[in-house]
């Protein structure tokens, strides 16, 4: 479990969507709750457009972008923050990786709790559900509103 925490958060901390993409395998990825599952591929095709997926893991900016009405009254919008920085802003990051099961199949649950005051989503925990098959841990769902 340690070697996957550790390998899973530095892909993240070096955008490195390569390793990223190496933990995902059939039957996908399921972005958000009740979201369907994504391929490889159209993940791939994410990370290439810089869009979506990239945006949400890695790009601030882009992410912010994608939002499109303000939360606040004034104007201010919520400021948005990738998974990267959450993770790079603060030295304050808390990683745990728990383990489980579903439907007879061993998961690791692996949650990332910032506390990045600056961003409006920077005291809640992002999740990474794992699941673990023949060939290792590959990635099934992050589960996010």
């Amino acid at each position: 479990m340690h070697r996957l925490q550790n390998d899973f958060v530095a892909a993240v901390r070096r955008k490195d969507t390569a390793k990223f993409l190496s933990y995902i395998e059939t039957p996908g990825v399921a972005f958000g709750i009740d979201a369907p599952l994504q391929s490889r591929d159209e993940i791939a095709d994410e990370f290439r457009m810089k869009t979506d997926a990239y945006c949400f893991l890695f790009d601030s900016p882009c992410l912010r972008l994608a939002q499109d009405k303000p939360t606040y009254r004034g104007g201010h919008k919520n400021r948005l923050c990738s998974v990267y920085e959450l993770l790079t802003v603060t030295k304050n990051v808390k990683v745990v990786t728990r383990i489980g099961s579903y439907q007879g199949k061993q998961q690791a649950y692996l949650s990332i709790a910032p506390q990045v005051l600056s961003c409006s989503n920077g005291s809640e925990p992002v999740e990474f559900i794992f699941t673990r098959f023949e060939s290792g841990w590959k990635l099934v769902a992050v589960p996010f509103s």
